[in-house]
């Protein structure tokens, strides 16, 4: 016969369910445009976790012999970006709503074909980081999102807009 654990009886999915509704985005399109921010080694903290192996290939294992400068990064950075590398799959708000990316070489033309909201929109709050600088106490940082003709721009995180 069938064995069942003394300390529970069972869970009855239809005793658990939940109705669940949701509003989802379809055909969404970002532009992302960041800067490197190059910091000299002698600077930088120790790396917990470096970047994987599998990541590497035989170019950039002769770019990392290389003298430290910004341009070694960008050209890292752009190879792994054309090729849909990335460290961690980008995601929107939970890891179930992952998106997927695409270097624009020609930002002018990526433009004309999918044109950006033109009125301004307020968008509230929104969060802009964890600040895990006290482990046992962590803290929700937020910045007003406005939107100017598809743009947020999004302030550095010592700026007076960055809430804590």
């Amino acid at each position: 016969g069938t064995v069942m654990s003394n300390r529970s009886d069972g869970i009855f999915i239809e005793d658990q369910r939940q109705q669940r509704a949701g509003l989802f985005l379809r055909d969404v399109r970002y532009r992302l445009h960041a800067e490197l921010e190059f910091i000299h080694p002698d600077r930088r903290a120790n790396v917990a976790n470096p970047v994987p192996e599998f990541l590497h290939d035989e170019w950039e294992m002769q770019e990392l012999r290389k003298d430290e400068n910004p341009g070694k990064y960008n050209a890292i950075f752009e190879r792994r970006a054309r090729k849909g590398q990335c460290f961690t799959q980008p995601y929107f708000g939970c890891r179930e709503f992952s998106c997927h990316f695409r270097f624009i070489d020609n930002p002018a033309a990526a433009k004309a074909e999918s044109p950006s909201i033109e009125e301004p929109r307020d968008l509230g709050f929104m969060l802009y980081d964890i600040d895990f600088s006290d482990p046992n106490n962590p803290q929700a940082a937020f910045f007003r999102a406005d939107m100017d003709k598809g743009s947020i721009k999004v302030p550095s995180w010592e700026s007076e807009e960055v809430r804590r």
